[in-house]
C-alpha cells in the first residue's frame, strides 16, 4: 500500500499473481514540467508491463513530433543482432537519409535520455518541413549481453530531427494531393552516434534482470543488472537460453575483480525443457566434475527466478535439475534463498528498523503498522545526547541489533566517533578521528564501519580501532553484498567494486554512472540493481532511481511523478543525505523506503517528502528530526 492507503504497483502485481524479479520495465520520461512521453510506453505506478508486440511503423505516425519519438522505439531488440532494428530505424527515413553512408555498418544501440524543446516549419520540396528539436542525454550502449556501457560524454546536446512530407508510390504524379502523403525523417543534426533507443523504449521493451554470480570467496551471490528483450522478441525458452549464455559469458565489467567465473568450455546445446508440471531441466556439455552443483542450482534459479517461480510454489527449494550431456547429475531441491544477502537481510526481524536524530537525540522513526514506541538499543538516556549522525548493525541472523557508531557533537564543538559492538560495550571513542567532520556512518559488516571525515572515505576497524583512509567522496552507499558501492564525488556518481583481504578493503576504479540530474549530492541504494540519487534539475531539488548503470529512470515497481522522479518537491538544494531501505527481490517482502535531509530536515521521500517529525516514536513530539537512517 502507499501511504495514503491507495494499492501501489508492488500490491496489484501480488493480487494478480504475478511475481517478479525487480524486472517489469514501466517508467520512462512523461508530459509535466517540459518533459514529455518520448512514445506511448507503460509508465510506472499503472501495472503495465514490458510490450508483446513490435514498436509502431511510421505508417501509423500523422504527426511530425510523433514520429520522431516513436523513431526512438525503433532500436528495441536483441542488442547481439540488430539487423531487424536497424531495418525499421531505416524505414522511418527519406530513401535519402537511409542510403546515408553512416549506417552501412551500424550495429550499436545507444540509450539516451529525451526532452521535447519545439517545433519550427521551415520550407521544404513538398512544402513545409518541420524540424523538431530535442534535448537529448546519451546514457550508453547497449552491449550485445545485455549491459550498459556508460556514454563517454552523457552531457544534454540539443538535437534537430528534420521531417519532411514525402510522396508515396501511389500518388507520385500528384504532388498536391495530401492523401498519397506520408510523413518521414529527411535529417538528423548533432544526435549522439549509433541507434538511438529511449529510455522509455527500454522500459517498454525490455526487461532489467539480474545475473548472479559467486563472490570470490564463495560465500555468497551478487547480481549482475542486464536488460533482456521482452516477448515479441524473445519467447521463454529462448529468453531462459540467452540468459544462461549471457551468465557462461561472464559478468559486467562493473563487476569484475569482485566475482567468480564460471569455468571455460561450458555449453548450453539445447533450450531449457519442462519435466513434468514443475522441474526445469538445463542440460551443459562441458562441465567437468570439479563444478559444485550446489552451488551452480542457486546460480542458475537466482538468474531464472521468475520462471522458477512460475513452476512451483516452493519459494525455497530449486526447481532446476542440471544435465550433464543430457545425464542427470543434479536433481531439483537445492536450497537458494540462503545464497542472497540483500533476500536475507530483507526477512530478517526489523530489517527496516529506521531512527533519526532529533533534537541531538537519537530516536526512533515509525515503521509501516507500528504504534508503540520502544526505546533506541544499545544507549542509555545519559549516553543519548549530543548526538549529530548514526548508525546501528544488526546480526544478520537473528535481526538483533549488535553494535552502534555515533558522532557527537560537545559544547565546545568538538567531534568525536563513538563505537560499541557487541551487547553490554561500552562506547568508546576512535581517537585518530576526533575532531573532523564526520558524516554518513554505515557498517558494511561485522568489522567494518564506513564514513566521511574531512570529505573522504575512511574506514574503521571495530575490532581493533584502527582507521584506514581511502578516496574523496562527498556521499556514497554500500549493497548489503559489501562487494558493491556506490559513491558522489564533486557531483557525479560513480560505482566501484570492494575486495576485502586480511581485513582491509580495496576499492576498484570507479566507473562513472551517467544521470539526467546534475550537482549530485546524495545516493542510496533501494534494491539489488537499483539507485536513488538526488540532485538538480533545472535548479530543482529531485530524487529519482536509477539502475546501477543509469540506464532506467524511474523504477517501474513503484509510483513516481510523469517525468521520472519521485513525487513531491524539496524546494531546497541543501541537501546533507539520502538513505534508503531495501526491496525484496523476490518480491514479497515490503516496499522499499527513501529518507532525505534536506535544509535540517529529514523528509519521506517515498511520500512526497513529508517530514519525518510526525512519525518520530515517544515524547516529546518530534521537532525537527535529521539523518533518518535504516539499519545497516
Amino acid at each position: 500500500m502507499n501511504r495514503d492507503g491507495s494499492m501501489n504497483r508492488r500490491d496489484l502485481l501480488r493480487l494478480a499473481g504475478l511475481a517478479s524479479l525487480a524486472g517489469l520495465a514501466g517508467c520512462g520520461v512523461a508530459s509535466r514540467g517540459g518533459v514529455i512521453v518520448d512514445g506511448p510506453g507503460p509508465s510506472a505506478g499503472t501495472g503495465g508491463g514490458p510490450r508483446k508486440s513490435p514498436p509502431l511503423s511510421h505508417e501509423t505516425q500523422t504527426a511530425p513530433k510523433e514520429l520522431v519519438l516513436n523513431f526512438l522505439h525503433q532500436a528495441a531488440g536483441d542488442p547481439a543482432d540488430t539487423k531487424g532494428a536497424l531495418g525499421r530505424w531505416k524505414s522511418y527515413m527519406t530513401p535519402e537519409f537511409a542510403a546515408d553512408r553512416r549506417w552501412d555498418n551500424e550495429n550499436r544501440i545507444t540509450v539516451v535520455w529525451v526532452k521535447y524543446d519545439r517545433v519550427e516549419e521551415v520550407q521544404g520540396a513538398l512544402g513545409r518541413d518541420t524540424n523538431v528539436f530535442f534535448t537529448l542525454v546519451p546514457l550508453g550502449r547497449l552491449d550485445k549481453h545485455g549491459w550498459l556501457t556508460p556514454a563517454s560524454e552523457s552531457a544534454p546536446r540539443e538535437v534537430k530531427f528534420t521531417v519532411a512530407k514525402q510522396l508515396t508510390d501511389n500518388n507520385i504524379r500528384d504532388a498536391e494531393a495530401k492523401s498519397g502523403q506520408q510523413l518521414l525523417i529527411k535529417n538528423v543534426a548533432n544526435a549522439p552516434e549509433g541507434l538511438l533507443l529511449s529510455t522509455t523504449a527500454l522500459a517498454s521493451y525490455f526487461v532489467y534482470r539480474n545475473l548472479y554470480f559467486w563472490d570470490r570467496s564463495n560465500r555468497f551471490l551478487i547480481p549482475d543488472g542486464r536488460y533482456v528483450p521482452s516477448e515479441w522478441e524473445w519467447q521463454e525458452a529462448t529468453r531462459e537460453k540467452k540468459l544462461v549464455e549471457w551468465l557462461l559469458a561472464g559478468p559486467s565489467p562493473r563487476l569484475e575483480g569482485a566475482v567468480q567465473l564460471l569455468p571455460d568450455g561450458i555449453s548450453m546445446p539445447d533450450l531449457p525443457g519442462k519435466l513434468g508440471p514443475n522441474r526445469l531441466v538445463l542440460n551443459f556439455t562441458g562441465l567437468t566434475g570439479e563444478t559444485n552443483l550446489d552451488r551452480l542450482a542457486s546460480q542458475l534459479t537466482w538468474t531464472l527466478l521468475p520462471e522458477c517461480r512460475a513452476l512451483t510454489s516452493d519459494t525455497d527449494k530449486s526447481p532446476v535439475i542440471i544435465r550433464v550431456d543430457s545425464v542427470e547429475k543434479k536433481a531439483a531441491g537445492a536450497a537458494y534463498l540462503k545464497d542472497n544477502p540483500t533476500a536475507v537481510k530483507v526477512v530478517m526481524p526489523g530489517s527496516q528498523q529506521a531512527f533519526a536524530v532529533d533534537d541531538h537525540r537519537l530516536r526512533r522513526v515509525r515503521n509501516a503498522g507500528e504504534i508503540s514506541p520502544s526505546p533506541v538499543p544499545l544507549l542509555t538516556d545519559e549516553q543519548n545526547r549530543d548526538v549529530e549522525w548514526a548508525a546501528y548493525g544488526a546480526d544478520r541472523r537473528t535481526g538483533e541489533v549488535n553494535r552502534i557508531a555515533l558522532v557527537t557533537r560537545d559544547a565546545r564543538g568538538k567531534t568525536a566517533l563513538l563505537i560499541a559492538a557487541g551487547k553490554g560495550a561500552k562506547l568508546t571513542a576512535v581517537t585518530p578521528l576526533g575532531g573532523k567532520q564526520l558524516s554518513h556512518l554505515v557498517f558494511v559488516d561485522d568489522d567494518s564501519l564506513f564514513l566521511i571525515a574531512d570529505g573522504r572515505l575512511h574506514h574503521v576497524r571495530l575490532a581493533t580501532r584502527d582507521v584506514a583512509m581511502k578516496m574523496r567522496v562527498s556521499a556514497f552507499s554500500v549493497a548489503v553484498d559489501g562487494r558493491r558501492m556506490a559513491y558522489i564525488d564533486r557531483g557525479r556518481l560513480y560505482t566501484a567494486t570492494l575486495a576485502k583481504s586480511d581485513n582491509a578493503f580495496t576499492i576498484s576504479a570507479g566507473r562513472v554512472v551517467p544521470t539526467i540530474l546534475a550537482s549530485l549530492n546524495g545516493v542510496a541504494f533501494t534494491g539489488e540493481s537499483w539507485l536513488a540519487v538526488s540532485g538538480t534539475y533545472e535548479d530543482q531539488t529531485r530524487v529519482v532511481e536509477v539502475t546501477l548503470d543509469g540506464g532506467m529512470v524511474g523504477n517501474p515497481l513503484h509510483p513516481t511523478s510523469d517525468s521520472g522522479w519521485l513525487e513531491g518537491d524539496v524546494l531546497t538544494s541543501a541537501v546533507t543525505s539520502l538513505t534508503a531501505s531495501l526491496d525484496d527481490p523476490t518480491d514479497t517482502g515490503p516496499d522499499r523506503r527513501i529518507f532525505l535531509t534536506a535544509n535540517d530536515l529529514a523528509r519521506d521521500a517515498t511520500s512526497r517528502f513529508v517530514s519525518v517529525a510526525g512519525d518520530v516514536l515517544g515524547e516529546p513530539a518530534g521537532r525537527s528530526p535529521v539523518n533518518a537512517f535504516f539499519l545497516s
